[in-house]
């Protein structure tokens, strides 16, 4: 699976282009089980920051240590990560959520989407 499969099942499901955060913030919404009309800033900074940690955590960068009073997790830094400039970081994130459509059958083999 490449980066492109991924553009394309979100547009097709949302009718929008999109990008990393785009995608984040789909994985955020997912994680969270959340479903509002209007998020405000810190919402949706939220949500990416639940989805990086999340994919992140494929790769043993991030657990879960326990859950909030609002049923929310709260994640604890396991590996350090590493430094990168901003293109290698975004390369980085994207690799991780190739894994997670992946890891979680969000969409099926080239050009068939579940």
């Amino acid at each position: 699976m490449v980066w492109e499969n991924i553009e394309k099942f979100m547009y097709e499901r949302f009718e929008k282009e999109t990008d990393l955060k785009a995608v984040l913030f789909v994985i955020g919404l997912r994680e969270s089980g959340s479903i509002k009309k209007k998020y405000t800033k810190e919402n949706k900074q939220d949500l990416m920051n639940l989805a990086a940690c999340k994919i992140l955590s494929l790769s043993g960068y991030f657990e879960v240590s326990h859950l909030d009073a609002e049923s929310w997790p709260v994640w604890k830094q396991v590996k350090p990560v590493p430094e990168m400039n901003p293109q290698q970081q975004e390369e980085f994130l994207k690799e991780h959520v190739i894994k997670y459509f992946e890891e979680e059958n969000l969409i099926g083999t080239p050009g068939s989407f579940s």
